[in-house]
C-alpha cells in the first residue's frame, strides 16, 4: 500500500513537472512573436493606389467644373444682369438704411 502511494506521488510530481515544462515552452515560443500585423502591400503598391485615386478625383473635379461652365454659358448674360440688378438694389437699400440706424432704447420710436 505504501509503495502504491509513493508511486502516485512520483507520477503526480512528474505530471506537474511535464505540464510546467510544456507551459514554459509555450511561453518561450510566444516571446519572439510580432505584436502587430505586418503590412499587406508594399510602399510602391500603396503609392500607385493613391496616385490612381488622386487622378480619378482630379478627373471628377474637372468634369464637374466643365459642367458648371456649360451651365453658366447656357444661362447667358440675362442671369448676370439679374444678379447685377439684385446687387444694386441691395446696395441702394444699405445706403438708405445705414448700420445702427434702427430702433434702440436711447431713441424713442415715433
Amino acid at each position: 500500500r505504501e509503495v502504491v502511494d509513493q508511486l502516485r506521488q512520483i507520477a503526480g510530481s512528474l505530471a506537474t513537472a511535464s505540464t510546467a515544462l510544456n507551459r514554459r515552452q509555450e511561453l518561450a515560443a510566444q516571446v519572439f512573436q510580432q505584436g502587430h500585423l505586418r503590412p499587406t502591400r508594399t510602399l510602391s503598391e500603396q503609392a500607385h493606389i493613391e496616385m490612381d485615386d488622386a487622378k480619378r478625383r482630379e478627373e471628377v473635379e474637372r468634369t464637374a467644373q466643365q459642367a458648371r461652365a456649360a451651365h453658366q454659358a447656357a444661362l447667358g448674360s440675362d442671369e448676370d444682369e439679374e444678379e447685377v440688378m439684385r446687387q444694386r438694389a441691395k446696395d441702394d437699400w444699405r445706403d438708405v438704411n445705414p448700420k445702427g440706424a434702427g430702433n434702440s432704447k436711447s431713441k424713442p420710436c415715433g
